[in-house]
């Protein structure tokens, strides 16, 4: 794990995609634990298609990523980047 003083370096594609309040949003309630599409969608009282678009830019962006389990659903969780993002871990971001 990198330690607590590590530099997050953000892309122009990062920034756009942190540009939208309802994927802060979906970062906010990933931070809690994995959640699925579905979860995400009844959370937020957007459509799954909605919350698809938005996660799938979400992960272009290594702020989240995919996560399988031994069931059929697919539940998704911050990223390491994301993870310092959301909580400002002491991480400089560039």
């Amino acid at each position: 794990m990198p330690s607590k003083m590590s530099k997050i370096t953000l892309d122009r594609e990062a920034f756009k995609v942190l540009a939208a309040d309802t994927r802060i949003d979906m970062l906010k309630h990933i931070s809690q634990h994995k959640l699925t599409l579905s979860d995400l969608s009844q959370k937020m009282g957007l459509s799954p298609s909605t919350v698809k678009e938005h996660l799938d830019k979400l992960c272009e962006a290594k702020l989240i990523e995919q996560i399988e389990s031994d069931t059929k659903w697919k539940y998704y969780r911050l990223t390491w980047k994301g993870e310092n993002i959301v909580n400002s871990n002491g991480a400089n971001i560039w």
